[in-house]
């Protein structure tokens, strides 16, 4: 619970900060004889106001210099915790979402706390997810009826599958999405030099190496999901293991190996960069 409080009010706290147009909020009511408007049966107990910071750079140096978590130390919370998913959450909320609610009351629906917007990010990424294991396996299928029975056991297996409906706020609720985007293009790119090649690795035919295109989206995918997680370089690991077993049995191409790994340690290079330098 520490660390979910951790990483939710320093990514959306500082970055979404206190907004009043949406009607009056809970953290507002500051008198202790006051009824609540949402428990309009007993008196609202006063509470501290969130952080709220008056730029972005003042948002970022509060991050890399927190005196709250593991206080009186001074910690680097972008180093220490994995809040880059709060962290644009906190961005949308506060330069995308604010204004446009500001703008259009009655279009934008009215979230009264940053933390709303945080627990609406993460459903929406949950039906990303859910979208991307559909396309996934309609993909390696070859047919819509695969897509669906493989959605239909994620569904009706929902409670192995997923948590987010019990924890909302965990690492791999932000992280799972991209990695099935991931594995989407890893597949594409395998099958694509394979159709290129005529076969496997002894085929005849003329290799072709997936576009740059593709280099970046599967850049971008593997470094979103090692940002949004901090396990997500052991199952990438396994991943690169079952690669390379792929290619000591000859089903793999050498070029397309060291394609698909360039594009892993690139990832791995951005990641680290953004993290801990």
């Amino acid at each position: 619970c520490c660390y979910s409080a951790c990483v939710v009010c320093t990514g959306a706290a500082l970055l979404g900060g206190n907004r009043v147009a949406f009607g009056q909020r809970h953290d507002n009511v500051s008198s202790a004889n006051r009824r609540c408007p949402r428990c309009p049966r007993r008196p609202c107990r006063p509470r501290r106001p969130r952080p709220q910071a008056p730029s972005l750079g003042a948002a970022f140096g509060a991050m890399v210099r927190d005196t709250r978590w593991e206080s009186p130390d001074t910690i680097n919370a972008l180093q220490r915790f994995n809040i880059y998913p709060e962290v644009s959450a906190g961005l949308l909320y506060r330069y995308a979402y604010a204004p446009l609610a500001d703008a259009f009351p009655g279009a934008v629906p009215a979230l009264r706390d940053p933390i709303d917007f945080v627990c609406a990010t993460v459903f929406f990424l949950m039906g990303v997810q859910l979208a991307a294991f559909f396309l996934l396996c309609t993909y390696v299928g070859r047919g819509v009826v695969p897509g669906l029975v493989g959605l239909a056991g994620f569904v009706f297996n929902f409670g192995q599958s997923s948590r987010v409906h019990t924890n909302v706020a965990l690492r791999e609720s932000f992280a799972l999405p991209f990695l099935w985007m991931q594995v989407l293009v890893v597949v594409h790119c395998i099958r694509t030099s394979s159709s290129a090649a005529g076969g496997g690795s002894s085929g005849g035919g003329r290799r072709r190496l997936p576009s740059r295109g593709v280099f970046v989206l599967l850049v971008l995918c593997s470094a979103a999901y090692m940002l949004a997680w901090q396990f997500a370089p052991f199952s990438l690991l396994l991943q690169l293991g079952a690669l390379y077993a792929v290619f000591s049995l000859g089903y793999l191409s050498l070029p397309l190996l060291q394609f698909l790994f360039g594009a892993f340690i690139t990832a791995m290079l951005a990641t680290a960069t953004l993290m801990f330098l």
